[in-house]
């Protein structure tokens, strides 16, 4: 009978020590978590909406005459959509002047000097375009790579020069023509 009591001691000691390592016993489960970022858009681009190049004489010889007198704000966009390349481009239409007379847009050039100023986060592939001539659409600010990089960004009005090259003879008048400014999307 001790014997049976101690063997039922035993059990009984077992099955305690066994549940109290079972309750203490740690176990580790993984689990994930997932977040994503989602793109908006290419949004708020503002642009100078006009240039007052002044005058010249008019004269036998051909003139350039240049200027970056802009009217409104700086070239500029927030960049939420993290695309690998757009561009944000100009073009222009020919000079028109009364008396009925025009000046090519293909002697309207577009350069650009300087840098592009980036205000947030950051887009080291946003850099100035190449300018050119403006009879077809040019390069004002290119964003060549750069997936997955957002920013806001603006290239100063200052820094975008406009010149043209006004023919010998042209006649004495008032001439314009219409700068199509062609935003990111």
């Amino acid at each position: 009978m001790i014997r049976k009591n101690l063997l039922c001691a035993y059990v009984v000691a077992t099955l305690l020590v066994g549940v109290v390592f079972f309750i203490n016993k740690t176990w580790a489960e993984t689990a994930q978590l997932s977040l994503s970022i989602v793109a908006w858009g290419i949004s708020d681009c503002t642009s100078a909406t006009g240039l007052n190049l002044g005058g010249t004489m008019a004269g036998p010889v051909i003139k350039s005459l240049s200027g970056n007198a802009w009217i409104g704000p700086d070239f500029g966009c927030n960049d939420l959509q993290g695309a690998t390349g757009w561009n944000f481009s100009m073009s222009s239409t020919d000079l028109s002047g009364i008396p009925q007379w025009t000046i090519p847009a293909s002697n309207i050039s577009l350069s650009i000097n300087g840098n592009i100023t980036v205000t947030t986060w950051a887009c080291a592939s946003v850099t100035t375009g190449a300018g050119g001539i403006l009879d077809t659409a040019k390069n004002l600010i290119t964003k060549n790579n750069g997936y997955w990089e957002i920013c806001s960004f603006y290239l100063p009005n200052t820094q975008a020069t406009i010149t043209v090259s006004i023919p010998a003879w042209s006649p004495v008048g008032i001439y314009s023509s219409i700068l199509t400014i062609i935003y990111p999307s």
